[in-house]
């Protein structure tokens, strides 16, 4: 008949009232007191989807949101009122409100890193320019250099080799800029144990072509030098598989810009 209701269980008035009151869709501004505002999309008055927030303290964040947390690619930039202008602090992928994935990461200090980020902390390959005029380019655990990497020193000297919690440690190879020489050895926090050094091409045009002086009293006796001559040869292949990685893949250039 007609005037009969349809069959099934009808929902609560209350709820409906309830699904009513959440925010859905694209709103302008929703102010957050004492906090800063936030514009964009809402599902079940959870900001998710694109949406830019706006922060009392200078920073705004523009990109993925998902249940109120920051999920996907993001911008975070901080206003400067001396300038007038935002810069940039962090561009790449979150997760739960935390950098992981690819990104580019802009310090207070004026360092800039590019490569793998894992919850807030940078892992994995990365390139990083350091704010005193030094470079490294390699991997990356737990926020350190850990794994085979380079380093570039402001002075244009480079070592090429094996890094632990952010120090030279095992096999690597240091190049001499002014010298034209290049050193093979082992290192051990930072400090070379045992090495050989040779001439590099085109030493003739260094500016200093006289031996590196070795800090002897700080060679490690301990180490057999027939151990480390064994161990030329992996550095040699480590080197060569490293590099073809890095430079199909992440090619070196200059640091991103801040704007």
């Amino acid at each position: 008949m007609p005037f009969l209701h349809p069959c099934g269980k009808k929902e609560p008035w209350y709820k409906r009232k309830e699904e009513l009151s959440h925010h859905n869709g694209w709103r302008c501004k929703i102010f957050q007191p004492g906090e800063g505002y936030y514009k964009g999309n809402w599902i079940r008055s959870s900001k998710s989807g694109k949406g830019v927030e706006v922060l009392q303290s200078g920073y705004q964040y523009e990109g993925d949101w998902d249940r109120n947390k920051k999920n996907g690619f993001g911008v975070l930039s901080k206003y400067v009122p001396n300038e007038k202008a935002f810069h940039l602090i962090y561009i790449g992928d979150y997760k739960n409100n935390k950098k992981h994935g690819q990104g580019c990461m802009h310090y207070d200090d004026g360092s800039i890193y590019e490569g793998g980020f894992k919850y807030d902390k940078r892992h994995g390959f990365g390139k990083c320019w350091f704010a005193d005029g030094s470079y490294y380019e390699g991997c990356w655990i737990n926020d350190l250099q850990d794994g085979y990497g380079m380093f570039v020193q402001a002075n244009g000297n480079r070592y090429e080799g094996e890094f632990q919690n952010g120090k030279k440690n095992g096999l690597g190879e240091f190049y001499h800029l002014a010298t034209s020489q290049r050193q093979i050895g082992f290192w051990e926090n930072e400090i070379c144990q045992t090495s050989t050094i040779e001439d590099i091409k085109f030493r003739q045009s260094a500016k200093q072509p006289t031996p590196y002086p070795i800090q002897i009293s700080k060679l490690n006796p301990r180490v057999s030098c027939s151990v480390f001559l064994d161990k030329v040869e992996e550095l040699i292949n480590n080197h060569h598989q490293y590099w073809k990685f890095s430079y199909n893949n992440c090619p070196k250039g200059v640091p991103p810009s801040r704007r």
